[in-house]
């Protein structure tokens, strides 16, 4: 991480920012060996800004990958050098399907949305080669949260289940 970035500077603004807007919920890349650097030092740094916080102020810090529906489920080890990387579990908790349908004749499905986000993120260069990848997104509960979490996070993905747009 210190290679390429000035990390008590990033930190620090990273505390600030989670001081003064009071997120409920941080979503990040899983920081997993397969990871890009960049990403898995953002998840890093981030879960370690959680981590320092008070347990009463923390938002839900959640790690996310992508899946294909037919590929394996993954699993997750913690990296061994940042304890704060821990799981819950080895498996994802919580998911959300990027291919449910919605819209005019339910032609529309998730992965548009997620495209549309792929396309606005111009300086990461081959990102875009990623557009419509992924049926899944499976998120990774980190023991830093605490059992106090664990049903708001489980609610929150619920009400993302829920039809919010009409044929």
């Amino acid at each position: 991480m210190d290679t390429s970035w000035n990390v008590p500077h990033v930190k620090k603004q990273l505390t600030r920012l989670l001081k003064r807007n009071h997120y409920d919920y941080i979503f990040c890349l899983l920081p997993q060996p397969q990871t890009h650097a960049g990403h898995k030092a953002a998840t890093l740094l981030a879960l370690q800004a959680v981590a320092e916080m008070p347990e009463a102020d923390r938002p839900v810090i959640l790690g996310a990958t992508l899946r294909n529906k037919s590929d394996n489920v993954q699993t997750f080890e913690w990296l061994k050098n940042y304890e704060y990387s821990r799981a819950v579990s080895s498996l994802p908790e919580l998911s959300t399907d990027r291919t449910v349908t919605f819209g005019f004749q339910n032609k529309i499905n998730y992965k548009v949305i997620a495209n549309w986000e792929l396309a606005a993120h111009k300086s990461q260069g081959a990102t875009q080669m990623t557009m419509s990848k992924g049926d899944l997104e499976e998120f990774w509960y980190f023991k830093l949260n605490g059992p106090k979490g664990r049903l708001p996070a489980a609610k929150l993905f619920d009400k993302l289940k829920e039809p919010w747009l009409e044929n």
